[in-house]
């Protein structure tokens, strides 16, 4: 919890505080596609990125002027991910991904998205980038 829910939550805070954010701001947090679908061996982990998807909600309805999404990406192709490989049947992981699995290129663009001025209108929502793994 501490990392992938207080981490994001305190961030918030200071970012919306009145010493640093200037009014109309867009906050975007990271969450995983995790707190959507049931897997083994994640309990912990899919509830504390289950926690970020209700703080975006609530926090988005509290910040009057500031906007705060989420995006929940899946297995992102990383230098860790394909470490975890070696350990883990990573095959199955993508197998489960209709699209393949994902980049960070993609999860950025959608993150420059939300901060962007042409998501004016998307607040409070959490966005999936996983490949179809949700689907």
């Amino acid at each position: 919890m501490s990392t992938n829910f207080w981490a994001g939550a305190e961030l918030l805070r200071i970012a919306t505080s009145e010493s640093y954010a200037q009014a109309r701001t867009s906050n975007v947090l990271i969450s995983s596609v995790s707190s959507l679908t049931a897997d083994k061996a994640k309990t912990v982990y899919a509830s504390s990125k289950a926690a970020v998807d209700s703080l975006v909600r609530s926090a988005s309805r509290e910040l009057e002027g500031h906007r705060v999404n989420s995006i929940l990406p899946g297995c992102v192709d990383t230098p860790l991910t394909r470490g975890i490989g070696e350990s883990a049947n990573l095959d199955d992981v993508v197998a489960g991904h209709l699209l393949g699995m994902g980049s960070t290129g993609q999860v950025s663009q959608a993150v420059m998205f939300l901060l962007s001025d042409d998501s004016i209108g998307m607040n409070g929502c959490n966005f999936v980038v996983d490949g179809g793994y949700s689907s």
